[in-house]
């Protein structure tokens, strides 16, 4: 089989287990009709498939499975995400920023310390991408820290992350953020995925 082939089937599968996840566990529902242990549930699952959308996109360095996959989880009001892909091959840092969240974000910064600069992204719309590249040549694998700061509304948001970079190799780190409301309470949680590609 192709891997063309075998990458709509997984996607397939993917949306499959998504809309699967939705109806089972109450996800069309009104919130007031969901119980804690569902929503926990939901959550969870949720999680676990953007992971896996994540390490996907990391073997395939397709970035159009980790968007389509958000695209439609937070098509519910209830669900946020918020993503950016740290891509170092051939002696460049590409940083990608994504917004599933339900507003405008401004003023984003990136910094990293592999060459301790800062460079920004004025703002992003809701499912609005944007990307800033930075150029270093280290002689041996490492890892590095991102930073991400950006305003939404009145308040001020901070990520902080850890990826790999190094020669003759591709790295591939996808960081989430992602909330799911429930009432006046929400749960929420930062997690990454990470993958290295032998060239």
């Amino acid at each position: 089989m192709r891997k063309g082939q075998m990458l709509v089937i997984t996607a397939i599968i993917v949306v499959t287990v998504l809309i699967l996840i939705k109806i089972e566990f109450g996800f069309f529902a009104p919130i007031t009709e969901r119980n804690e242990a569902n929503i926990i549930n939901m959550f969870g699952n949720i999680r676990n498939e953007l992971i896996r959308a994540g390490e996907i996109m990391s073997s395939t360095r397709n970035y159009t499975d980790v968007y389509v996959f958000s695209d439609f989880l937070s098509s519910e009001e209830d669900l946020e995400i918020f993503y950016t892909i740290s891509d170092f091959h051939d002696d460049t840092l590409n940083i990608t920023v994504v917004n599933f969240l339900n507003d405008t974000i401004q003023n984003i910064q990136i910094s990293q310390n592999l060459t301790d600069e800062t460079k920004t992204i004025t703002s992003l719309s809701k499912k609005a991408s944007d990307w800033v590249n930075f150029t270093s040549s280290p002689g041996s694998e490492e890892s590095i820290e991102v930073n991400i700061t950006y305003v939404k509304g009145s308040s001020y948001f901070n990520h902080s992350f850890i990826t790999i970079v190094g020669p003759n190799n591709r790295y591939i780190n996808t960081f989430f953020d992602l909330t799911l409301k429930d009432g006046n309470s929400y749960l929420r949680d930062k997690f990454s995925t990470s993958g290295k590609l032998i060239k």
